[in-house]
């Protein structure tokens, strides 16, 4: 085969595949509503989130082993419940202010002043991720 006929169907085949690409992209069903920015958690991602909350309460309030795992009890059904609803929504905000009081009631005395300044900071980080969200299209 001559070196112009081989390039000739390589570019064919490059166009063609070019084609099919935007045919697919143009012609695929919208996803369902509420999905578009927000892919589906894995368990995984779940469990991995409550660690991490749970780590940052632990380094906090400073929790021992049995209130660890009675918290991680609390803090991975509110992960499971999060998952649902988009980030910085309000739905998320209610149910963390929702656990802070079975939270509360898990901590010892000395543990509460820490656990308020925890929340608080929560609060604040929240507050400021709804502030630098973008506003969605109507």
């Amino acid at each position: 085969m001559k070196a112009a006929r081989i390039i000739r169907i390589a570019l064919l085949l490059v166009v063609i595949f070019g084609a099919g690409v935007l045919t697919g992209r143009w012609s695929a069903s919208p996803p369902p509503l509420g999905t578009a920015h927000r892919p589906a958690a894995a368990a995984s991602d779940v469990t991995q989130a409550a660690e991490d909350a749970l780590r940052r309460l632990s380094w906090h309030v400073r929790l021992d082993s049995p209130q660890q795992d009675r918290l991680r009890v609390i803090v991975t059904g509110v992960a499971e419940e999060m998952v649902l609803h988009p980030r910085g929504s309000r739905e998320r905000w209610q149910l963390f202010e929702a656990a802070v009081p079975r939270m509360r009631a898990e901590l010892r005395s000395d543990q509460l002043a820490d656990f308020d300044r925890y929340v608080e900071l929560t609060t604040r980080r929240f507050e400021r991720s709804v502030r630098l969200q973008p506003v969605p299209d109507p």
